[in-house]
């Protein structure tokens, strides 16, 4: 702004007079006469004595058609006739003259008022050379320091600290002359001393820093505005990491005093420490301790430094308010209140598991707060148990398949409701897709054999294959089944049915606890990655369920251990026994409708029955962890354009000769945007593409593309010409027949 007020009021001038002495004697506008001069068609000679003044005076007269600024410091505008007087004290006389000092200028121009402000004549003069710098050029550069005065001069405060504190040598070679003095005493404002002009710049530096924590740790909110500029800025997190490892924190410390917001992994662990002795000695926890942790569990970034991301689910846990237990009247509505509300108890307990599986009293203070939150679930629970019905059985071909078939359906092993509502929040506010939530009564006992045979319709089983069968056989098209481990896109046909199997974590859990812990995040966003494929290729809906949940046990004394009621097999979570023991009160005990065993005792808690299983990720039992199960939809949003779809699909699965036809058919009109469509077909063999053509189809119209090709394996696709989406697909390999006849008519 400073350039642009300077140009204007000399254009001014040479509206009368095509020559204007500028009068500096500070020699102050030097900086601001190098910026101008490039920028306006003028001529700039400088004088400060007699000698360059009769040069000027020469090259004046010789370029009198043009216009000329003459800079000098001397005091032209005055005549001494005691004195010998300068040439160009005429144009001073007869021409145009600026002979306002440069602190006075920018004061008038700026608006400020040096008494108000207490700025000098050098902060002004800062303050113009500053000004010129590409982030300060603009009216509110002046504006704040109309309104912060001496501390805005140097820039935005804030990033002016941080530029300091991240390279503080060559911050103070970038400032102007006097820039040096007034940020050492800008900062020594917040110091308990004003640094020194030759102070080395890396031990102010320091001594800041330390300040600003210090101050976090004190709950001072002098420099808090620098800490918050700092934790939002990308660009100074690595500095700032590098001076908070080398910062000690205070030997005493009132640790709910500590800012929320702070960096410090030390406080964390020692609010933690506090925390868990409350919680195990039952003590109150204050609200002050919880309004210390509902603020950290909010900022995102302070959390990061720390590595402190679990404080969300202490909040969660510490917080959970819901309807009592004992109002909810029946299992519909307690399924739907899981559905809604519990399971948010357990998704922070596995999160806390996962963060504090090495932190026993931690590990041990979650657990026992946990317990003391869903018990009473628990309790009323069994209570209803008695009205509950699986709706398992089936379920694939039953909820899914039957109702049209060109469907991808992942099963996750242990895939508990609360893991599936963290896959579908990468949805939320995606509107690209359609999701829909569902919940499934599981079958019990609610291991993997039994609820994997009950999804798929089959006696039970151990092996895959067999129970995939049982479903293989109700299906009109061929039943594609994968790993997801292994899984490759371009190998799967959207127009027909398939099953993707995740990993089992059962045997993740035999690696260790904290593997199988971690394993659900890599899990999540595999599976958020694998819907969004699948859907892009041109999946109908994809849909995401699982065998069974899980109870986290992963803080067993061996008194919570469930003691074994009756002889006969014993499970993690279960026993099955032909003995009848009513007076069992901590069972529920369930009639076998078939197998070894009449009855089966199912805990009616989440801890394990004694036995000599690994702990950690149970199952077997018939809470709502185990029992109630995720089934999630996903849709892309229905398009409005013309759908298109292969119709001779059964002939092209097995094509018999190298003469063959594709022949598709357009959907009628349902709209203005569904009129024609420009399409793709292609073949693709063996993974490579061997022939594409583009056309454009109206409503209802169909066609038909007779090729001599020699195939393999290939891939008939159907794609939309512009956005590439599969539209329609058909995976084959070439059969030969007899005579080379490929067994349909091409008419």
């Amino acid at each position: 702004m400073l350039d642009k007020w300077f140009k204007e009021d000399l254009n001014k001038k040479y509206i009368n007079s095509d020559k204007v002495v500028l009068i500096d004697l500070e020699n102050n506008y030097d900086f601001l006469v190098d910026k101008i001069k490039s920028e306006m068609d003028i001529e700039v000679y400088k004088v400060n004595d007699f000698l360059s003044d009769l040069e000027v005076k020469y090259q004046v007269e010789k370029n009198d058609e043009s216009k000329i600024l003459i800079h000098t410091n001397i005091q032209v505008d005055q005549y001494n006739q005691n004195e010998r007087q300068y040439m160009i004290q005429e144009y001073a006389a007869t021409g145009a003259k600026l002979d306002r000092p440069l602190n006075r200028y920018i004061r008038d121009k700026a608006g400020l008022l040096t008494d108000e402000h207490k700025l000098s004549e050098t902060d002004l003069v800062i303050a113009g050379k500053m000004s010129l710098k590409s982030e300060n050029n603009n009216q509110k550069y002046w504006q704040n320091i109309s309104n912060q005065g001496k501390k805005a001069l140097l820039g935005d405060f804030n990033e002016v600290a941080l530029s300091f504190l991240a390279e503080p040598e060559s911050y103070l070679n970038y400032l102007p002359a006097g820039g040096r003095e007034l940020l050492y005493n800008l900062i020594g404002e917040y110091l308990d001393y004003i640094p020194e002009k030759d102070t080395d710049p890396q031990i102010v530096a320091a001594d800041f820093s330390n300040t600003i924590f210090k101050n976090i740790i004190l709950g001072i909110n002098d420099t808090e505005e620098i800490y918050k500029s700092w934790l939002d800025s990308h660009k100074y997190r690595k500095i700032l990491k590098k001076y908070l490892a080398d910062f000690e924190l205070p030997a005493k410390i009132d640790i709910w005093q500590v800012n929320p917001d702070h960096p410090f992994a030390e406080i964390d662990e020692l609010w933690l420490s506090e925390l868990a002795n409350l919680i195990l000695d039952n003590k109150e926890i204050s609200q002050k301790i919880k309004e210390a942790i509902r603020i950290r569990q909010q900022k995102k970034e302070g959390m990061e430094l720390a590595e402190s991301h679990y404080w969300k689910y202490v909040y969660q846990l510490l917080n959970f308010k819901a309807k009592a237990a004992h109002k909810i009247d029946d299992l519909t509505e307690f399924i739907e209140f899981y559905k809604n509300k519990l399971y948010k108890l357990d998704q922070a307990f596995r999160h806390l598991n996962k963060h504090f599986l090495a932190k026993n009293r931690v590990r041990s203070a979650f657990t026992a707060l946990y317990k003391e939150k869903i018990n009473p679930y628990l309790d009323r629970w069994f209570d209803l148990f008695g009205n509950y019905r699986e709706n398992q059985s089936d379920y694939l071909y039953r909820e899914i398949f039957s109702q049209g078939e060109r469907k991808a359906v992942i099963i996750g092993d242990a895939v508990s409701f609360e893991v599936s509502q963290e896959i579908l929040e990468h949805f939320t506010d995606d509107k690209s897709f359609n999701n829909e939530c569902k919940v499934i009564n599981g079958a019990y006992p609610s291991t993997t054999e039994n609820n994997m045979s009950a999804l798929f319709g089959s006696p039970v089983y151990k092996a895959r294959d067999k129970r995939e069968k049982y479903l293989a056989d109700k299906l009109e098209e061929e039943l594609q089944v994968f790993n997801m481990d292994s899984f490759d896109i371009n190998e799967i046909s959207t127009t027909q049915p398939a099953v993707i199997y995740g990993r089992d974590i059962d045997m993740l859990s035999e690696e260790g606890h904290e593997a199988a812990l971690k394993y659900y995040s890599t899990f999540i966003n595999t599976i958020v990655e694998k819907i969004k494929e699948l859907l892009n290729a041109g999946y109908v809906e994809v849909h995401l369920t699982t065998d069974h949940g899980f109870v986290c046990n992963f803080d067993i004394d061996e008194a919570d251990k469930f003691a074994v009621p009756v002889n006969g097999k014993i499970g993690d979570r279960y026993v099955q026994s032909d003995e009848y023991k009513p007076e069992s009160n901590d069972f529920q005990i369930q009639e076998n409708k078939g197998g070894e065993h009449k009855y089966t005792y199912y805990p009616k808690g989440i801890d394990p029955v004694k036995s000599r299983g690994q702990y950690g990720f149970s199952h077997g039992g018939i809470t709502p962890q185990e029992v109630l199960l995720p089934h999630l939809i996903f849709r892309k949003e229905s398009s409005s354009q013309l759908q298109v779809n292969i119709e001779n699909k059964k002939q092209l699965k097995n094509i018999g000769s190298n003469s063959f036809a594709i022949k598709i058919k357009a959907a009628e009109e349902s709209d203005l945007f569904s009129r024609e469509r420009d399409i793709l077909i292609q073949i693709e063999d063996d993974g490579e593409i061997v022939f594409s053509d583009k056309r454009t189809i109206t409503p209802a119209q169909k066609d038909k593309i007779e090729l001599q090709l020699s195939l393999n394996r290939y891939k008939v696709l159907i794609k939309d010409a512009q956005s590439k989406e599969i539209l329609d697909s058909v995976k084959g390999k070439k059969e030969q027949l007899r005579g080379g006849l490929d067994g349909f008519d091409l008419n």
